[in-house]
């Protein structure tokens, strides 16, 4: 089994990114269908719910694009950090043209294409998390907001799984070997590395939209336990009218 950078390097980043696209587009659209259904059922329609699935989608593509670039890049940096002394010692033994010679299209041994695919996704995501912020969230409902964190939570988590899965795959196959390298060598080596980065990213990421969600579930729980209160009091008060009426 390949490491998630190896495969993404095997398959495309375009390949892999368009083979992805139908099927949050289909998660998103039938978020759509169900939100349009229930708003139907209760007599009052949502002017802005095309909105918020719109920028909820795009926050999603941004936020899935900077997850992906930044588990590239923290495995390029480990990478670079681990080679840095192997470098200053071939270096001595260059000339000096060489040695000073280097990779423009690195910085802090990330790739160009890395930090341009990272750059789009951060992009994508603070621009639609401000029209969100800006016009839709504060006259709207949060469900939808809510229901595509979850979609997220179910993304980045199926990448934690995959990550550790393929890391315990690689750390049981070198347990069960014959290989003779010094553990540290063999986690940069066998690519393991990449794959921990991936692992660790995903964790953060799936972290982050749980929290999103319980928050805004409690956020909705309170909503609900003032409307409650509220229709109470409506009762009570309806009641002693009738009463004093009488």
């Amino acid at each position: 089994m390949g490491t998630p950078a190896s495969l993404i390097s095997d398959l495309g980043l375009t390949t892999a990114l368009v083979g992805a696209a139908p099927l949050v587009l289909f998660a998103f659209g039938i978020m759509y269908v169900l939100a349009d259904l229930r708003h139907s059922r209760g007599g009052e329609r949502d002017p802005l719910l095309g909105a918020q699935v719109a920028l909820t989608l795009f926050m999603t593509i941004g936020f899935q694009l900077l997850l992906l670039s930044s588990g590239m890049a923290l495995g390029q940096t480990l990478k670079g950090k681990v080679s840095s002394f192997d470098e200053k010692v071939n270096a001595l033994n260059t000339t000096p043209a060489v040695a000073s010679s280097g990779d423009d299209s690195k910085l802090a041994g990330v790739d160009s294409g890395t930090l341009a695919l990272m750059a789009t996704g951060g992009f994508t995501l603070l621009y639609a998390a401000v029209l969100y912020l800006l016009r839709v969230r504060r006259n709207s409902h949060g469900r939808v907001g809510r229901q595509a964190a979850g979609i997220n939570a179910v993304v980045t988590g199926l990448g934690l799984l995959i990550s550790l899965g393929s890391l315990l795959l690689m750390v049981f196959a070198r347990l069960s070997g014959s290989s003779t390298l010094a553990w540290d060598n063999w986690l940069f080596q066998s690519g393991a590395d990449d794959t921990l980065a991936f692992m660790l990213v995903y964790l953060f990421g799936n972290l982050l939209t749980l929290s999103v969600i319980m928050k805004k579930s409690a956020v909705d729980a309170a909503d609900v336990a003032i409307e409650a209160a509220e229709i109470v009091e409506v009762a009570e008060v309806a009641e002693v009218v009738e009463v004093a009426e009488e």
